[in-house]
């Protein structure tokens, strides 16, 4: 949607990646304010009583968008099928895309990963205990797990800083952003696996947030410059298959394998 609005409405190109990395950020920064306010209501009321607040904050967003945003239909003169069949012939025919499409579907199943196991691993190493079995034996202190995600939402937002500073400044292109992005963040994920000092377990999480932040822009923006508009949509749905796949075989082999080897 971002994509097409915005050479719908005749912006540069140029400003696309400015957009996604301003975008990563402030959406970082209410994420910092949601989650502590999040965890406060649940402090009070319970667990279930953050989704209450959210409903409030989604109907407010509802009426945002319904009386201030033009809709964006793409090509309505397409239908499904033939919308399909060129998004087919595209990836046939441009390995650049399936390139793109694969890195995405790989780092955003690392993601969810994490997504998923960051809590139980920081619970698990909590008192320095190496494995699964001292760890359900001794009680672990409580963590600060809304001060955690503040943190982490934090860290999004320097990436996304970063990323900033990389393409304006020093005008580097996002497609060389991307490769070392990819393998930072491929490193600070194998500290779990590596080591099982809690403090050293956060610092790889914190690097893999900023990772993160520098990801979400530079994403947005490659597809921006590779992926037709006509068919990006469609395009992405394809990899997302796989990205869904993906994370489905984490979650069932999860229970048979040590968090460090999820990692």
């Amino acid at each position: 949607w971002m994509v097409e609005g915005h050479y719908a409405r005749g912006y540069a190109p140029g400003t696309l990646a400015q957009t996604f990395s301003k975008a990563t950020f402030w959406n970082s920064l209410i994420a910092i304010g949601s989650g502590l306010v999040a965890g406060e209501v649940a402090t009070r009321w319970g667990y279930v009583s953050p989704f209450v607040v959210s409903m409030g904050l989604l109907l407010v967003g509802t009426a945002i968008v319904s009386s201030s945003w033009s809709e964006n239909y793409g090509d309505a003169s397409l239908n499904v099928s033939s919308t399909l069949s060129n998004a087919w012939n595209v990836l046939r025919n441009d390995r650049r895309i399936i390139t793109l499409g694969t890195t995405q579907s790989l780092f955003e199943a690392a993601m969810y990963t994490f997504v998923f196991m960051w809590t139980p691993t920081l619970m698990q190493y909590n008192q320095g205990h190496s494995s699964d079995h001292e760890t359900n034996n001794q009680p672990h202190e409580d963590l600060p797990f809304r001060l955690t995600f503040a943190s982490y939402m934090g860290f999004i937002m320097l990436g996304s800083s970063v990323f900033s500073i990389l393409i304006e400044r020093y005008d580097i292109k996002p497609e060389r952003i991307a490769q070392h992005t990819y393998a930072v963040a491929a490193a600070s994920l194998a500290i779990p696996y590596l080591t099982t000092n809690r403090y050293v377990i956060s610092f790889g999480f914190f690097i893999f947030e900023v990772c993160c932040g520098v990801y979400f822009p530079c994403m947005g923006t490659l597809r921006g410059r590779y992926i037709p508009g006509a068919s990006r949509a469609a395009i992405m749905n394809f990899f997302r298959v796989g990205l869904n796949f993906l994370v489905v075989v984490v979650l069932l082999k999860i229970s048979a394998l040590h968090n460090g080897t999820v990692f």
